[in-house]
């Protein structure tokens, strides 16, 4: 009987050697971690440039900020920027008339930079979507054609004679570069159409939602144009201000009583918000939605060589604080934008 004993405790060991191999061997299956994050990369995300980005809760930007939770790109504010994948795509500007840009890519503390392309249009907006960064090419004077760059390998190919415009992970508006006209499509330039029912200039989009702008005489009409319903409504009129569309808000300026007064509507639920700025010179075409927060600049031309300003508006408090002041050469005619 000990002799069976002992033969039955070392089959229960073999087999329990056996079920913890095959749970080993099973599992090792799907154990590459790596594997999984670039699958879920490649789950639609569009990145538009800009001038400003957040990432892993720091702030980025191309103008001229040195401050502890801020980084500063190029420090150039006519440059653009996206932040995808722990890497930085930016746009430098070109200072030279009739001379393409680079598209440089570069970690995101400035290291390993490497041109990915010497010929995009100044001056334009590039997108990344699916790991391939879109954009067009040409010198400033003329449109070549819309390009894309496969990020994993560098090839650079056509995309389509379209000029990237706006866009999220729904819905493209784009310009044909042969006729420039608008047009609609799903991120990628995929099932793209023209659209007559955008007139003006397209100031961005939110959700299914198309903002575009046009002027009347003397002022400026906003409105919006919901690609899935087809209804058209506006929502401001009569403006001497141009709007801009940052994050999910459509901001203008108005004065009142001799102060200068920020409007935001949300474009998700068309609730209306504003802020009294009283005395400043606010550059509505210099708004930035990040967060909770609107960073905006106002040019000071009497102050030479601190004309211009970049200032933080924390939306749920309504204070303001100053971030950066540094030098612009187009200060004075900015500062006259109305």
């Amino acid at each position: 009987m000990r002799e069976a004993a002992e033969k039955r405790r070392k089959l229960w060991i073999l087999l329990l050697a056996v079920i913890c191999s095959s749970f080993v061997v099973a599992n090792s299956s799907v154990m590459p971690v790596q594997a999984a994050e670039d699958t879920d990369a490649n789950t639609g995300e569009v990145v538009t440039s800009g001038t400003f980005g957040e990432y892993n809760g720091e702030i980025y930007t191309v103008d001229k900020v040195a401050k502890k939770g801020y980084h500063c790109i190029s420090g150039q504010y006519k440059d653009t920027m996206a932040i995808y994948q722990d890497k930085i795509y930016w746009r430098k500007s070109s200072t030279v008339s009739g001379q393409s840009s680079e598209i440089i890519r570069m970690d995101l503390d400035g290291d390993n930079q490497t041109v990915l392309t010497n010929s995009a249009k100044p001056n334009a907006k590039f997108c990344i979507y699916n790991n391939y960064l879109y954009y067009t090419s040409g010198d400033g004077s003329q449109n070549y054609d819309g390009r894309k760059i496969d990020l994993a390998t560098g090839e650079d190919v056509e995309s389509g004679s379209y000029v990237f415009r706006y866009g999220n992970e729904k819905i493209w508006v784009s310009t044909g570069i042969e006729d420039g006209d608008w047009y609609v499509s799903e991120p990628g330039f995929e099932n793209i159409q023209k659209d007559g029912s955008i007139e003006g200039s397209v100031l961005g989009i939110v959700g299914s939602k198309v903002c575009y702008i046009y002027q009347d005489g003397d002022t400026w009409t906003t409105c919006g144009y919901d690609i899935k319903t087809g209804k058209k409504v506006v929502l401001e009129k009569g403006n001497a201000s141009r709007s801009v569309v940052t994050g999910d808000g459509l901001y203008y300026k108005k004065a009142e009583d001799g102060n200068t007064v920020l409007y935001r509507r949300n474009m998700r639920d068309g609730s209306v918000s504003q802020y009294d700025f009283g005395g400043m010179n606010l550059y509505i075409s210099g708004c930035n939605e990040v967060g909770d927060a609107t960073f905006f600049i106002q040019f000071l031309p009497d102050q030479g060589e601190n004309n211009t300003e970049l200032w933080r508006l924390d939306r749920s408090t309504g204070e303001k604080e100053r971030i950066a002041t540094w030098y612009n050469e187009n200060a004075e005619n900015a500062a006259e934008e109305p």
